[in-house]
């Protein structure tokens, strides 16, 4: 009767942006744990992107006196299946601090 049974299985998106590459790091090697030996999970790094941020120590005078710093932002792009999502959910909502993650639902996978 029902031959050919098409289940339809929701794709996810995540977006990573964060500050330190261990937290990325960790993030795709507990991700590479968690999914099965035979299903690899493409994640896809983008270049570093850094600003920089001159600050003076006295705003009176000496401006040769200048404090420079800059800030890191790692990113990554993971594409995920339905079960895999529900798997790492909880480690999406306890992330941790300076981590950002945006989902985004994209099309069904037939």
């Amino acid at each position: 009767m029902n031959k050919n049974i098409i289940t339809k299985e929701k794709l996810y998106q995540l977006h990573i942006k964060t500050f330190s590459y261990k937290h990325l790091h960790y993030f795709s090697r507990f991700l590479d744990f968690v999914s099965d030996s035979t299903k690899k999970i493409p994640i896809s790094n983008f270049p570093i992107s850094s600003k920089k941020i001159t600050l003076l120590r006295s705003p009176h005078k000496y401006k040769k006196a200048q404090e420079h710093f800059s800030i890191n932002i790692f990113t990554a792009k993971i594409n995920v299946s339905q079960s895999q999502f529900n798997t790492i959910l909880p480690i999406i909502i306890n992330k941790p601090y300076g981590t950002f993650i945006k989902v985004k639902i994209l099309n069904h996978i037939m």
